[in-house]
């Protein structure tokens, strides 16, 4: 299994968001987080897996 979700940084909030692999200008409403680890909770929920099984996966190119 790989990424479909991933998370980026904005540049004027500051804010992490999730995302679609490849598609970092469209962000998954409601995903916005002050904290990394946030941003990737909301990734790892997208996907219906567990945070840790989440960051053990590889991101899709």
């Amino acid at each position: 299994m790989k990424r479909y979700y991933t998370i980026s940084k904005a540049e004027k909030s500051g804010l992490w968001y999730a995302h679609k692999a490849g598609f970092p200008w469209i962000p998954v409403l409601g995903t916005f987080s002050k904290t990394k680890r946030a941003a990737q909770k909301h990734a790892a929920d997208l996907m219906a897996i567990p945070l840790k099984e989440y960051l053990q996966l590889q991101e899709v190119k």
